[in-house]
């Protein structure tokens, strides 16, 4: 069994259309008024809300693969928290250590432009705040009879550190450390000794590392960095699809066949994170997983692609 330590939220993406005409401006600056017979019936704005987080999006991947994942969580006593729940069961996650508490499930609101862009955003993440060592002793079960466990970095820094430091020494588990964004990255920062493998993106990688992630000698000594603070696998992945791989002194950059030309493509490095965590179950070598993952969110990428989301919008 996975168990998957994250956030599980809702997110409501609303698509931002271009600009529309405003009302001609007539003489001397005044509004010319419109005529009922020109008046045209304003088409509905595009409002996609789906279920999310870092941890979530893992989960249900690997749920969708076949294996047996338990999804660790909370979420609110609300409307968006029957929705996450509800998600958690049609994407095949077991929810056992999932709770259900007096709040907010978290939520990000975010305006994005035709070309997938996120222009502005709102979130609310309170409720992760909950999930707490205490929150994981009552949960031990689970995690005792884990293979391997996921954690993203929404969670609070004492409760990553406590996974690390109490699961990493562990013989016969592996932990996994995906930092989310870039201020997980910096709560992960003191725990990497006992990760399995970390798995961040380029931004997340310098502040998971305290050092600039910009070129490809600079993803090396990222690596090594890593490698020397008892990681024992890493990735980075890289804006546009591809990725950096490390294992030991060996690593390699990976880069895909075809680059999206444009699309939200959020979520493509969660993709990559279920693809370790499955390669490393599978006991498949580091070259062999990288492949599958490159190839896993490929498949993801030309899904969000071929949708084709934003078309009715321009």
């Amino acid at each position: 069994m996975i168990a998957v330590i994250g956030c599980v939220k809702e997110t409501v993406s609303i698509i931002m259309r271009p600009s529309r005409e405003e009302p001609d401006q007539g003489f001397g600056g005044m509004v010319q008024p419109l005529q009922p017979q020109e008046e045209k019936e304003r088409d509905d704005d595009k409002i996609i809300v789906r279920d999310s987080g870092c941890g979530y999006n893992i989960a249900a991947n690997l749920a969708l693969w076949g294996y047996d994942v338990e999804m660790i969580s909370a979420v609110g006593d609300d409307t968006l928290g029957t929705a996450a729940i509800d998600g958690l069961d049609k994407a095949g996650v077991g929810r056992e250590g999932v709770a259900v508490l007096a709040g907010d499930t978290a939520i990000d609101i975010e305006y994005v432009n035709i070309l997938g862009d996120v222009e502005m955003s709102a979130k609310n993440r309170r409720m992760l705040k909950n999930i707490t060592p205490e929150f994981l002793k009552e949960r031990a079960g689970l995690l005792d009879g884990a293979e391997a466990i996921v954690i993203d970095g929404s969670l609070p820094q004492e409760t990553i550190d406590y996974i690390s430091a109490t699961y990493g020494p562990r013989d016969g588990v592996k932990l996994f450390f995906d930092p989310a964004d870039r201020f997980g990255g910096a709560r992960g920062k003191g725990a990497l000794s006992g990760f399995h493998c970390v798995m961040p993106g380029r931004r997340e990688a310098e502040a998971l590392s305290g050092r600039q992630v910009m070129s490809e000698e600079e993803m090396s000594r990222a690596g090594e960095f890593f490698m020397n603070e008892g990681v024992e696998r890493a990735v980075i992945t890289i804006k546009g699809g591809g990725l950096y791989y490390r294992e030991g002194t060996s690593e390699g950059i990976l880069r895909p066949e075809r680059v999206i030309s444009f699309a939200n493509t959020s979520g493509a490095g969660d993709v990559i994170s279920a693809a370790m965590v499955a390669g490393a179950l599978e006991g498949k070598s580091m070259e062999e997983t990288v492949k599958d993952a490159m190839e896993k969110a490929a498949l993801f990428l030309g899904n969000v692609e071929d949708k084709h989301i934003y078309d009715d919008m321009l």
